[in-house]
């Protein structure tokens, strides 16, 4: 098929103004775009012309700017018209259909209000409980026994295929519940050979789920564009291995944006070490999204801040002095403060009790977990 002609026109809010766009698609076929911005509303038309066969198709996109203060209609005025080239040229490029509004997308509901959208994962919790027989329970108030931690002793269990399934079954159930990352990661560690004690700690996760089945992530409207990291460790905290837990938690404005929680592969022969091996993993992390960003054509004007509640860490990140005993960890070291010395990133230190990655590291009691 060969097409003949490529035309279209936009009417974009605001001022009457007369412009010209070009976008090259994929088969080499240059499309000649006219802007025409009118004041009471916003229409893309893109028509695809006639082809030898005498057809045609075009792509539409509508918003309507007419309900907006003078004023707004100024502001929305880029961001609509970059967001509708956007769309335009997307639909040019690949077979898309308009599904309208996100409402459930592989076990997670989404629902919206003003100020922002709610993710859920209630139904899927639901299925987990009947799945385990413990919808009828008595929650308790925190999701692990801070007196003390699992190990490889105690009896096999009898079942290990339901604990291994429900234990998968809870790590997607992370995917709106950063809450529950720790003992769910807790569990996961003896998927291999369960214990009862094992068991006993996932049925406290299922208890704690059917007490809060209503709690959900929320992602805030907002314009803020800062890039927020709280880093934690916990030193030697595996009772087998003597190895430390890493977590760390971003935030996009007033939205989590990434989480983490992993046991670190080697061993930390101090507290700094591992508070600044976990420094490094959310460095790298903030890295990746920096280069997201701007690739999205949205790039961070302002350094990363990176809170660490470990005094070390923070002035090894600053300090260009290498000291003998940190040369074992010479290349995270060089990684941050590279990263600092570009200005993408400030290391600062934050009191524990405002410490938001503790919760990713260690099982703490009701009155810091809530």
């Amino acid at each position: 098929m060969k097409n003949t002609s490529r035309s279209g026109s936009f009417n974009i809010g605001y001022a009457s103004i007369k412009s010209e766009m070009m976008i090259m698609s994929k088969t080499g076929l240059r499309i000649s775009i006219n802007a025409s911005m009118i004041k009471n509303g916003l229409t893309v038309e893109v028509g695809m012309g006639k082809s030898e066969e005498g057809t045609t198709s075009k792509a539409v996109v509508q918003s309507d700017l007419t309900n907006l203060p003078e004023k707004s209609r100024k502001q929305s005025y880029v961001s609509d018209r970059k967001d509708c080239w956007n769309l335009v040229a997307m639909e040019l490029e690949f077979d898309m259909t308009d599904l309208g509004a996100l409402n459930h997308f592989l076990g997670i509901s989404v629902t919206r209000d003003t100020t922002g959208m709610f993710l859920s994962q209630k139904r899927y919790a639901i299925e987990l409980l009947e799945r385990a027989h413990i919808l009828n329970c008595n929650p308790p108030w925190t999701l692990v026994d801070t007196e003390s931690k699992l190990g490889p002793e105690g009896t096999p269990i009898s079942d290990p295929t339901l604990y291994q399934s429900l234990a998968v079954g809870l790590q997607y159930l992370t995917f709106t519940r950063p809450d529950l990352s720790f003992s769910v990661q807790q569990i996961c560690l003896y998927m291999h050979d369960p214990r009862e004690p094992h068991l006993a700690a996932l049925k406290r996760i299922l208890c704690y789920i059917r007490g809060t089945l209503e709690f959900v992530l929320q992602l805030y409207a907002s314009s803020e564009s800062s890039l927020v990291a709280y880093s934690d460790a916990d030193w030697a905290g595996c009772p087998t291995t003597h190895r430390s837990t890493s977590g760390y938690c971003i935030f996009l404005g007033h939205n989590n944006l990434s989480w983490s929680f992993k046991r670190q592969p080697t061993l930390s022969r101090s507290s700094a070490e591992s508070e600044y091996r976990s420094v490094a993993n959310v460095v790298a992390e903030t890295t990746w999204l920096r280069n997201l960003l701007r690739e999205l054509h949205t790039p961070l004007l302002t350094a990363t801040l990176v809170y660490c509640d470990n005094v070390s860490a923070v002035y090894l990140s600053a300090n260009p002095v290498q000291h003998q005993r940190t040369k074992h960890i010479e290349i995270d070291i060089h990684f941050v403060r590279d990263m600092v010395a570009i200005g993408h990133v400030r290391v600062l230190r934050v009191p524990s009790c405002y410490q938001y990655a503790d919760i990713f590291t260690k099982g703490l009691p009701s009155a810091l977990f809530e």
